[in-house]
C-alpha cells in the first residue's frame, strides 16, 4: 500500500509538472503568434515582419543552441560537487562573445548600420542568458516556477509591445520580455549567481562543443527564415511563416506528449520494443500522419485569413506541401530522437550530418530555382531522407538486438 501511494503521488506530481510545462509554452506562443506578429504585420507590413522574423530566427538557432546545450550539461553535472556555477558561467561568457559576433556581424553586413548591429548583438546575448536560465527549473524540479517564468516572459513581450508604440524599434518588444525573465531567475534561482571557476572547467569544453555540433545539425526546423530571407527577401519569410504556422503549432503541442511516450517506451524497451513492434509503429504513423496533414490543411487557410489577410494568396499554392513537410519533419524528429538515444554521439553526428547536408543542398538549389514552392519541396525531400535513415537504423538495430537476445537465451 505504501508503494502504491508513492507511485500515485509521483504520478500526480508528474501530471502537474507536465501541465505547467505545456501551459507555459502554449501561453508564450499565443502571445507571440496570435498577438505580436500579426500586429507587426498589420501595422508595418509583410516586409517589416519578415525582417523581424529573420533576426528572431537567428536567435532561435544560435542563442537557443548554446543556451540549451549548456543547460543540458548543467543537469548532467547536477550532483558533481567539483563543478560549480562559475564553470558554466565561464562557458556562458565565451558563448556570449560568439553569439554577439554572429548577430552583430550579420546585422552590420545586411544594413551597414553600426548602432543596429550592436543592438542585435546585445539582444542575442540576452537571449542566450534567458535560454540558459531555463535550466533553473529543471534542476530544482520547480515547474510551477517554470510557468511563472513564462508568464513573466509573455507579460514582458506585451509590455514591450506598448513601448514599441513609443520608440518604434521592434527589438524593445522582445528584449523587455527576455530581460524580465532573466531577472526573475536571478532573484528566485541560483544558476546565474557568480562563483569562482574550478579546475574542472577544462573537462566541460570538449563534451559541450560536441553537443553543440550535434544540436546545430538537428536545428533545421529553425533555419527556414535564415535561408529564405537572403534568397527570396523579407516578404517571402512572412509568407512562409504564415502558411507554416499551424504545422509548427501542431509540433509544439504534440512534442511534449510524444517525448513522454518515447521516454516510456525506451524505459520498457527490453520487454516490449522489438522489430515487430517497431514496424507496427511505422505502419500506424502513416494514417496518423495523413490525418494531421488534413487537419493542418483545413486549419491553415482559416488561420491565415484571420491573422494575415494580406498574405492569404500564399495559402493556395503552399498549403499542402508545407504541411506535408511539417508532419514528415515531426515524424522524422521523433524517430531520430528515439533511435539515436540507443547509439553513440558519433553515430548521432554522422546521421544528423547527412540529414543536414541533404537539407542545405536541396534547399539552396530548389529555393533559388522555384522560390517558396521549391523550399517546401526541399523540406519534404530532406525530411523523407531523415525518415529513411531512421527506419534503416531502426531495422538494423532491432535485428541486432534480436540476435543478442537469442544468443543470451541459448547460453542460458
Amino acid at each position: 500500500m505504501f508503494v502504491i501511494n508513492i507511485k500515485k503521488s509521483l504520478l500526480g506530481k508528474f501530471s502537474k509538472d507536465f501541465l505547467y510545462t505545456i501551459s507555459a509554452v502554449i501561453i508564450l506562443n499565443i502571445v507571440q503568434q496570435i498577438f505580436i506578429q500579426p500586429y507587426i504585420n498589420a501595422t508595418h507590413g509583410a516586409a517589416y515582419l519578415g525582417d523581424v522574423l529573420y533576426y528572431l530566427g537567428i536567435s532561435y538557432v544560435f542563442p537557443q543552441m548554446f543556451g540549451t546545450v549548456l543547460g543540458h550539461q548543467r543537469i548532467l553535472y547536477k550532483h558533481n560537487e567539483t563543478i560549480n556555477n562559475g564553470d558554466f558561467l565561464t562557458l556562458l561568457g565565451a558563448y556570449s562573445l560568439v553569439v554577439f559576433a554572429i548577430g552583430a556581424g550579420d546585422a552590420y553586413l545586411k544594413t551597414n548600420d553600426l548602432l543596429f548591429a550592436l543592438e542585435i548583438g546585445i539582444f542575442m546575448v540576452i537571449c542566450l542568458l534567458r535560454y540558459y536560465a531555463q535550466v533553473e527549473f529543471r534542476l530544482s524540479l520547480w515547474f510551477k516556477g517554470y510557468l511563472i517564468y513564462f508568464l513573466i516572459l509573455s507579460a514582458g513581450y506585451i509590455a514591450g509591445l506598448g513601448l514599441f508604440l513609443l520608440v518604434k524599434n521592434w527589438l524593445v518588444i522582445f528584449a523587455t520580455g527576455e530581460i524580465a525573465a532573466v531577472l526573475f531567475v536571478v532573484m528566485k534561482g541560483s544558476v546565474l549567481h557568480l562563483q569562482r571557476p574550478t579546475t574542472e572547467l577544462k573537462k566541460l569544453w570538449l563534451p559541450t562543443t560536441i553537443l553543440i555540433v550535434s544540436y546545430l545539425l538537428s536545428s533545421t526546423a529553425y533555419l527556414d527564415r535564415v535561408l529564405i530571407q537572403p534568397i527570396l527577401g523579407s516578404v517571402a519569410v512572412s509568407e512562409y511563416y504564415a502558411v507554416s504556422m499551424v504545422g509548427k503549432i501542431m509540433n509544439m503541442v504534440l512534442h511534449p506528449l510524444s517525448t513522454l511516450l518515447l521516454s516510456y517506451l525506451a524505459d520498457r524497451k527490453t520487454s516490449t520494443i522489438n522489430l515487430s513492434a517497431f514496424k507496427k509503429m511505422l505502419l500506424w504513423s502513416i494514417p496518423v500522419g495523413a490525418v494531421l496533414v488534413a487537419l493542418c490543411c483545413v486549419a491553415t487557410p482559416i488561420v491565415v485569413n484571420i491573422l494575415y489577410p494580406n498574405l492569404a494568396e500564399s495559402v493556395h499554392l503552399l498549403n499542402l506541401p508545407i504541411n506535408i513537410g511539417s508532419v514528415i519533419g515531426f515524424a522524422s524528429g521523433l524517430l531520430l530522437m528515439f533511435l539515436l538515444a540507443e547509439t553513440t554521439i558519433t553515430h548521432q553526428i554522422i546521421i544528423r550530418g547527412l540529414c543536414f547536408v541533404v537539407y542545405i543542398s536541396s534547399t539552396l538549389y530548389l529555393t533559388k530555382t522555384q522560390g517558396l514552392l521549391g523550399y517546401s519541396y526541399a523540406n519534404i525531400i530532406s525530411n523523407v531522407f531523415c525518415v529513411v535513415c531512421a527506419v534503416v537504423c531502426g531495422v538494423l538495430f532491432y535485428k541486432k538486438k534480436a540476435k543478442i537476445v537469442a544468443m543470451e537465451e541459448e547460453a542460458e
